[in-house]
């Protein structure tokens, strides 16, 4: 009799010399169902010798092109499509970080890849672009998009530490552009280095008149 008792195979009595066979192929197709229902959605990130991310883009990403002509689609249908894909990959349409994993982006040079992908293939435009959209959340362009994938992203120690390294970055950036005031031994300011001070900023817009006589014109004749 076979060994996986007709469930899958529906053979009830194999011969003695498919028998082994058919045990192969139940239990392939059972690893294969087993697998789905791995997978919770988690990204595989890559990582250098350090242990750290890797924050090189993957050859996949340099050579991915968006497709112009690619429609947005509205939030509603992003999740309907990612709940859809869960399910035909025999996946639980119930667990949130899974169907999060599905969404597809909605913008940029990524349009139509998937948040897992995402994370999978270039971490560090990933932690660039939810910078940008910590800094301005009130922007309502593909704010509902973005959230999304900050919600997935964000459920990651790893990834959100990458992005707290690169804000670190970018205010290091600005206040190295900033004016610095320095002060003399006498507490004075001394002039503020990137600025003009006030004497020379006068001295500019307009010439002295200081030691030089001013010439009165003459009355005209005949007045």
């Amino acid at each position: 009799m076979c060994l996986c008792s007709g469930l899958v195979c529906g053979m009830p009595f194999c011969p003695s010399g498919f028998a082994v066979l058919w045990q192969g192929t139940c239990a392939l197709r059972t690893d294969s169902q087993t697998k789905h229902f791995q997978d919770n959605g988690d990204p595989t990130f890559r990582r250098t010798a350090d242990g750290s991310l890797d924050l090189q883009r993957t050859v996949e990403a340099l050579t991915f092109k968006a497709p112009t002509a690619l429609c947005v689609k509205k939030p509603e249908e992003v999740e309907a499509e990612a709940k859809n894909q869960v399910l035909s990959q025999g996946g639980d349409p119930s667990n949130n970080r899974l169907v999060l994993s599905r969404f597809t982006i909605q913008f940029g040079k990524y349009k139509g890849q998937t948040f897992k992908w995402l994370l999978e293939n270039d971490v560090q435009y990933t932690a660039w672009l939810m910078n940008e959209h910590q800094k301005d959340r009130n922007n309502l362009i593909n704010k509902v998009n973005k959230e999304s994938l900050t919600q997935y992203a964000f459920a990651y120690p790893d990834f959100l530490k990458e992005v707290k390294l690169h804000a670190q970055k970018e205010a290091l950036k600005s206040h190295a552009h900033r004016p610095t005031t320095r002060f003399g031994p006498n507490g004075a300011k001394r002039q503020t280095k990137g600025t003009k001070t006030r004497r020379q900023a006068r001295s500019q817009q307009a010439p002295s008149t200081r030691g030089r006589s001013i010439r009165v014109p003459k009355p005209a004749k005949g007045t």
